[in-house]
């Protein structure tokens, strides 16, 4: 990673000057990202919404998957008789 005739320490002490001298450019933006969310207060209701959905047809595939297959625990169960000798 380090150019050719670069020292290992004086490339690590460049990357850390730079880490320590960087500072945001604007800031946080607090206020911008509140007012976002309060003009959009539908978005996250159709997100879940969505999410929600797609969960149901996942689960409702699943079923008809293993009912189809006869697998897990929706496969048809044999029934075992026991039968006890008299003696």
């Amino acid at each position: 990673m380090n150019a050719a005739g670069d020292h290992p320490d004086g490339v690590v002490r460049r990357i850390q000057t730079d880490i320590s001298s960087w500072t945001p450019e604007s800031g946080p933006r607090w206020g911008a990202l509140q007012e976002s969310v309060r003009k959009r207060p539908g978005q996250v209701f159709r997100i879940y919404a969505f999410a929600g959905a797609a969960l149901a047809v996942i689960l409702f595939g699943a079923f008809l998957a293993m009912s189809a297959f006869d697998i897990g625990i929706l496969a048809s169960q044999s029934n075992v008789v026991h039968s006890q000798a008299n003696p």
